[in-house]
């Protein structure tokens, strides 16, 4: 039987609001803490083979980071009403989005594997043309590709169980699935103990495995129904047209936000590509190690959706307004922290790749920029979760994906073919527009139009 969700939804008001916040986000940050320390080692791993066998499966990467956002936009945006339907302790409606959720996840992933099946070799050809890079990422694909569909089933189901404060649950299934999967590359890349040396496609196959292992857990906890979620499918039914209509319109400019800021990305690295192709593999590095940001985006993002949304959902819209300023205070200081420890740490983190000095040396240098510009990234998060909680998706969109393709890319694109600056320079360049970025976040975030109440 469910939980109830007055007992599961009750958060106490009074104490430390920082404490309050590492209830919910600290057990998601130490999930997201195991998958970029173990994502970083997988890294190491396939870069002890070659740059280009890197290069080849981070190009392999771009094109799951496309699918992965759209699945982001699918599952956050039914997050968004998860949130606020539990605040307003309507479980029948909360588990009705948590169905449509998985299913155009599933939707989604099927989408993905049928393209990259039919063209893989000409998609890879969209960001590289070294035949060695090519070469990886296509083995890399032989496996990895399958694992897009139990990903999108276990993103689904993570995204649902932190939109109403269960982060536990998560923490413990993700790390179980990274820590898996990195002992499998560790076997499967390097052919240790008996086990064939697949190189990257033994990388793509442990991948697969890990993911499925993640997806059967999820599955078993839901289906076991004691986690507020259950496997009944019939609760679509409590979704009105009108509460439909009012979540497409909020979720469509979503996923098309997700969408063209991933396509953009992409067109990003290609640009990089043009600069100075030898080189891509110091951009990967950067990164990599960047990831370590992603520790305070992923527990603010859970953070966001119940100090919040479940406050936007019951109406205590002063509440609201003061968590969100608080959660933008705090992160910011913690991405401070980490921006000092990458900067003193920019000069030894290339060393543990298997690449040539040139490249060891721009990755410090990039390392350092990306350091300095760690706190204005999580501002920019910051007002990206709270204005996307609380049904702001419009404004969402000018923020990340009008400003990706409306200044961003024009000025990489005309940086790349005209001024042929250095690596290190484009990067800079690019960098820097996080603080324009930043002003106009701003702006809707004191306009307010966020604070409201969407069920």
């Amino acid at each position: 039987m469910a939980t109830s969700p007055g007992r599961l939804g009750h958060l106490p008001d009074s104490g430390s609001f920082t404490k309050q916040v590492l209830a919910v986000a600290f057990p998601v940050m130490i999930q997201q803490l195991i998958m970029s320390s173990m994502g970083f080692v997988d890294s190491v791993m396939v870069g002890q083979i070659n740059a280009e066998t890197l290069s080849g499966v981070v190009v392999t990467n771009r094109y799951f980071m496309v699918m992965q956002a759209v699945l982001f936009g699918v599952t956050s945006g039914a997050g968004i009403f998860i949130a606020q339907y539990f605040g307003a302790s309507e479980h029948e409606k909360s588990q009705g989005f948590f169905m449509l959720s998985v299913g155009g996840s599933l939707a989604t992933a099927s989408f993905f594997l049928i393209l990259i099946s039919a063209m893989p070799d000409r998609i890879l050809r969209l960001f590289v043309t070294h035949p060695t890079t090519i070469e990886a990422g296509l083995n890399y694909l032989v496996f990895i590709r399958y694992s897009y569909l139990p990903y999108a089933v276990s993103l689904a189901s993570m995204t649902a169980l932190r939109a109403i404060g269960l982060s536990r649950p998560p923490m413990l299934i993700g790390s179980l699935a990274v820590l898996l999967n990195t002992a499998l590359n560790y076997l499967l890349i390097f052919g240790r103990f008996g086990f064939p040396e697949m190189g990257a496609r033994g990388a793509g196959l442990a991948t697969l495995i890990a993911r499925c292992l993640e997806m059967i857990l999820y599955l078993v906890l839901i289906l076991r129904g004691r986690h507020y979620f259950t496997s009944q499918f019939d609760a679509i039914r409590s979704l009105n047209r009108q509460i439909l209509s009012r979540a497409i319109g909020r979720v469509i400019p979503l996923i098309s936000n997700e969408l063209f800021w991933s396509l953009g990305i992409a067109t990003l690295f290609w640009t990089y590509a043009q600069v100075d192709e030898p080189r891509i593999a110091s951009l990967v590095i950067v990164e990599m190690t960047g990831n370590i940001n992603f520790i305070i985006f992923n527990g603010l993002g859970a953070a966001v959706s119940v100090f919040v949304g479940t406050r936007l959902g019951s109406g205590r819209f002063a509440e609201a307004k003061a968590n969100a300023g608080r959660l933008m205070t705090l992160a910011a200081v913690c991405s401070l922290s980490c921006g000092v420890i990458v900067f003193a740490l920019s000069a030894y983190i290339p060393n543990l790749f298997n690449v040539i000095d040139e490249i060891r040396h721009s990755a410090s240098q990039m390392l350092r920029i990306n350091a300095c510009l760690y706190a204005v990234i999580t501002l920019n998060v910051s007002i990206f979760f709270i204005l996307r909680i609380g049904g702001e998706t419009r404004s969402t969109l000018v923020i990340d994906s009008g400003c990706m393709w409306l200044i961003v890319i024009p000025i990489a694109i005309a940086l790349s073919q005209l001024a042929q600056p250095t690596m290190v320079m484009f990067y800079l360049a690019l960098q820097s527009l996080e603080l324009f970025k930043l002003l106009l976040g701003a702006w809707f975030f004191r306009r307010g139009r966020w604070i409201r109440n969407l069920t």
